[in-house]
Order: C-alpha cells, then structure tokens, then sequence
C-alpha cells in the first residue's frame, strides 16, 4: 500500500508539473495560420457535406475537422484550444498512469517537445495520432485476443492525418501476426485469415480509402515536390534516415550522422521482439523516404515515428511481463538493448532541449502577430468593417480567429476567403502596383476601409523581387512603391514572430480620388462579394 501511494503520488506531481507548462506556454500561444485554417474549415457550410467540400485536397483526413465542428457548436471558437488541450492530456494520463516506464523516462516523454508543445498546445491534428496510438497499446494486453475491436483505434487513427494512416498498417500488422496460429495446421490459419486478418484488414482498408478520398486530388499542388528532392537523395533517405528526419535537410553530414545512429539505435529497445522492430524499423526508412520524395517533414510529422517507437516499447514491456521474461538480456542481447535504451534517451533529450527552445522563443516573440493585428481592429471601431489583404496572401488565414467580422481578400486567386490555397492555377507573379490597384477597386466596389498587410514594407529606393510560399514572387520599382506610400499611410508594424507571420499594417488613403495606374498594372478580375 505505501508503494502503491508512493507511485500514484508520484503520478500526480508529474501530472501537475505537465499542467503547470501546458498552461505557461498556452498562456503566451498565439494561433498561427495552419492552426485557424483548419477551424475555419470545420465551420465552413451548413452540412458536414459541405464542409467535407471544402476540406477535400487539402491534404488532411476528417477527424480533427469533426471534433472542431462538434466543439465550436457547444463552445464557439474556444474549440480550437480546448479540444487540443484535452486530447494531449488524455493522451499524457493514459501515459503516465498505464504504461510501464519508469518515473524517469515518463519525465523525459512528458516534457519532450511533442507531448508538451507540438501535440498539445500547438491546435492541430498529430495529437489525436499520440491518443490513439498510446490507446492502442494501453488495450492491447487485454483486448489482443478478444476479436477485431483493436482495429477501431487504428481506424481513427488513419483518418487523423497520412503519416499515420501508414503507420497504423504496420501496428495492425504487429497484432495479426503475433496472432498467427503457430503449429496449427491448414483449418487454424484459415480459421485466423477469416476471422481476423480480413475483418480487421478491411476495416482499415475502408479507413485508409476514406483518409485517401479527403486528400486526394490535393488543391495545394505547389507545394507539392517544393523540396526538389531526386532519386539519390531518396535512396540516401533510407540507408541514413537523418537526411530525411532533420528540420533542415541541407544539414552537414556532422549532424546528419549523430541524429541517424541515434534513431537507428533506439530501434534495439525492441530487440528480441522481432516484429515490433522490424515495424519500427519499416516505420523508419518508410517516413523517411516520404520526407525525402513526397513532403518535408517537420517536427510535428518527425515525432510521430517517435511515438509510435514509444508505442511499440509499451506493448514490447508488456509483453515481456506476459510471457514471464523477467530475467534481464545477456551477452549480445544486452549490449543491443542497452544502446537502444541510449539511442531513446537520446531522443527524448533532443525533445526536451527543442521544448526549452520553444519556452525561450514564446517569450521573446509572439508566435504570430494576428492578434495584435486583431488588438488593432478592436480598438479602432471604423476598422470593423475594413476589407484585409495582404502579400502574400496567406498572411491573412489567422485572422477569422482574432478578427471574425472582418472580410479578406486574396489577391493572387482574385476571391473573397480565408483559406488559402497554395496551387498554381493562380497569378504567380504580382506587382505592388497590383497590391495597390486591389485595395482601391475594393474600396470604390464596396465603399469599406481597406488595410493592407506586407510581410515586407516597400523601399523606395530600390527595385526588388520578393520570393513567398511556394512559388510565388512580387515585384516593385521605386515608382510602385512611391505610389503605393503616397496612397496609403502605415497604422503599424509588427516585426519578430516566431513565424514569418509579421507584417506592416497600412490603411488605404479615402480621402481623395487616385490617379490611374500605368496599364498593365490592375489587378485581374471584377472584385465581387459573394
């Protein structure tokens, strides 16, 4: 009974030590564009077909886009957070209390940079895949044998977003295999492909189809292949999985190497568990290879191999437990699993320095300005109505949370909205010109304010051409952006976020009828409200 407090007081102070950060840096978070995009998304049309419309090709399955709809109809916006708060503490109390690590590496874990930031206080999809996943394995020992019922984590789990729509496949295959009849004969194999493999297979092939009819065709088509990555470096992915892993690909083979012997020696933790590592593995070089052919990947997508390397651990510790192999490992086996424990720790070390970094930057920098920007608005009642644009475009798809009254325009594809789309089916290459032509046919059409956000202020001085997104450019002379001043006058400037979402605030001038442009200059299309 002393132990048993012992370990569930424990427990308790390191729940509320995760707590206590959660709040600090939820306290200081401003939401950045990838996280409104998403609850602008949800609430998007009357029906979930409608919705369903909008969100097709935009890259990510259904079920972060469901919870956001269900929640913003109870709490309103304040959706966004909660539902992510409460997932990553779901997630973090089935964690601490179910699995068995030790208090030291439930520490390391908790307060490593995905389970704190990146999957919690960050609104986004990859959280729900750290819940089902570490569901998973918390039912594993009890429900393994007890029909098909596991697939149904792993079928959510494929719809939360592609990553682990593929990783679910290689923990389905970790449980139908360890289900193989051994030294059964030709009726138990038959018996256990009928019963098992093509219900639970065909419950999570329906998943995956369905993941796969949300994203595909993808709308955002430049950014597909943005990285520019060839044959040898996808080939060179696999054999050194750092290249694929690491935040900046170009990174010196002095990082690359380090960071790919210690995700490769974390894989030993799960040896003598042949399947469990060679999913890991599989789950490894197969990530890998996406970050290097089809899209980069970011700590957000890196961790989730990680979580399901600390998935595969628990339900390898638990099975360990089951079968009674409590002796600890030998000769090879022991120096095997002695590095792999290293090469996690290392890991994990990793995550916590990546969380003190995050700790230092939420409080040097907001993570986007949008909420100073809606601070503006909110201060200034003739701005309530202003219509917003910006270069580029997507510098506006935080505003609906911090400045839900106002209407944005998107220069670059000429319509009224907030989601942007980063395709190449729109105007490419655009002139200040352009910026300021948009501004004033919005005001003359619809007799509103008009603000415009750059990411980077005119200089009259110079000609320039700015790169942004994808593969999108703006081009000024000094002429252009002698005009553009002369007709607008700078209300703010907020510099040093987090993200590239900074920008100067200038209100378009109403005070008197502009001259026209050169020609050539307008902007495409008649600006019509929809």
């Amino acid at each position: 009974m002393p132990l048993l407090k012992s370990r569930a007081f424990g427990n308790g102070v390191l729940l509320a030590l995760w707590l206590g950060a959660v709040g600090l840096l939820a306290a200081q978070h401003v939401f950045w564009r990838d996280e409104v995009r998403a609850l602008t998304i949800a609430t998007t049309g009357d029906t979930v077909s409608e919705m369903f419309l909008a969100l097709r090709g935009d890259g990510h399955p259904m079920l972060w886009y469901l919870l956001l709809r269900s929640g913003y109809a109870l709490i309103g916006k304040a959706a966004l957070p909660v539902i992510s708060w409460l997932i990553g503490l779901a997630a973090v109390v089935l964690l601490i209390w179910r699995a068995p690590l030790s208090w030291g590496m439930r520490l390391l874990i908790v307060f490593g940079h995905f389970a704190l930031w990146e999957y919690v206080v960050m609104a986004r999809n990859y959280g729900i895949s750290m819940l089902l996943m570490f569901v998973f394995a918390a039912a594993y020992p009890r429900w393994r044998l007890r029909g098909i019922w596991l697939v149904l984590p792993l079928a959510l789990l494929a719809n939360t977003n592609v990553h682990s729509m593929l990783l679910s496949w290689l923990l389905l295959g970790v449980w139908l295999l360890e289900r193989w009849p051994r030294g059964g004969g030709r009726a138990e194999v038959r018996d256990w492909a009928l019963r098992l493999v093509l219900p639970a297979g065909g419950i999570l092939a329906l998943a995956s189809l369905a993941c796969f009819l949300t994203v595909w065709p993808p709308f955002n088509d430049a950014a597909q292949g943005a990285g520019g990555h060839n044959l040898l470096r996808a080939i060179a992915a696999v054999g050194l999985p750092g290249i694929g892993f690491m935040l900046d690909a170009d990174a010196g083979l002095w990082i690359q190497l380090p960071f790919s012997a210690a995700l490769l020696a974390s894989l030993f933790v799960l040896w003598g568990r042949p399947l469990h590592f060679l999913a890991a593995l599989a789950g490894l070089c197969g990530m890998s290879l996406f970050f290097a052919v089809i899209y980069p990947g970011g700590e957000r997508h890196q961790a989730l191999w990680l979580v399901l390397l600390l998935t595969l651990w628990w339900m390898r510790l638990d099975a360990d437990r089951r079968d009674g192999v409590d002796e600890p490992a030998k000769g090879r086996d022991a120096v095997l699993r002695k590095a792999g424990h290293y090469g996690l720790v290392a890991l994990l070390l990793r995550q916590i320095l990546l969380t003190f970094a995050e700790v230092a930057a939420s409080f040097h920098a907001p993570y986007s300005r949008a909420a100073d920007l809606g601070a503006l608005i909110a201060q200034r009642p003739e701005l309530s109505r202003a219509i917003i644009i910006a270069d580029p475009d997507y510098l506006i798809e935080a505003l609906p949370y911090y400045a839900p009254h106002n209407l944005v325009w998107q220069i670059r594809r000429a319509r009224f909205g907030a989601v942007n789309h980063f395709t190449k089916n729109a105007q490419l290459d655009i002139t200040l010109d352009q910026v300021t032509q948009t501004a004033e046919a919005l005001h003359r059409q619809y007799h509103r304010p008009v603000l415009i956000l750059l990411q980077h202020a005119p200089d009259a001085c110079c000609t320039a051409t700015i790169a942004s997104g994808y593969n999108w450019t703006t081009h000024h002379t000094p002429e252009m952006a002698r005009r553009f001043l002369e007709r607008t006058r700078m209300l703010a400037r907020y510099d040093s976020a987090v993200t590239d979402e900074s920008y100067a605030v200038y209100l378009l001038n109403i005070d008197s009828n502009p001259p026209a442009l050169p020609m050539g200059q307008q902007a495409r299309g008649e600006v019509k409200l929809p």
